[in-house]
């Protein structure tokens, strides 16, 4: 419109305007294997902006993953029955993919060594028993 319509907006005295900077990247970080920032392209998905960087890294929580946008909202992915969707990412995005929890070592394994050490203990005690 023209300076001076309905329009305008009137500041009072100190009053601002916060013009937020275009960033025309999309920043992939995290468990990826070349975190980047890769140019934005309008409608370009999730997987454009992964691939970029170099696709997901081996310990990648790839259904954990997160989109902050610019506007400072975070997202993830949608599921609706079998079906799940990622919004795509704006310019000055931030993709993070976390990395899988790790899962606490077995208990299979300490049962395993208690069982070898007892047979080990047994075994012992039969053999000298044996020889008296």
């Amino acid at each position: 419109g023209k300076p001076g319509g309905d329009a305008d907006i009137i500041l009072q005295p100190g009053g601002s305007i916060d013009v937020p900077e275009y960033i025309p990247t999309v920043r992939v970080a995290g468990s990826v294997v070349a975190p980047a920032s890769v140019l934005f392209e309008p409608g370009r998905d999730l997987g454009y902006y992964i691939g970029n960087a170099g696709g997901y890294a081996s310990n990648a929580d790839k259904g954990r993953t997160s989109i902050q946008f610019a506007n400072g909202s975070a997202r993830t992915r949608s599921k609706f029955l079998f079906w799940s969707s990622w919004p795509n990412p704006d310019a000055g995005s931030v993709i993070y993919v976390p990395v899988k929890p790790e899962k606490p070592p077995s208990n299979f394994l300490t049962s395993f060594a208690a069982i070898v050490s007892m047979l080990a203990s047994t075994a012992a005690v039969v053999v000298a028993v044996t020889k008296l």
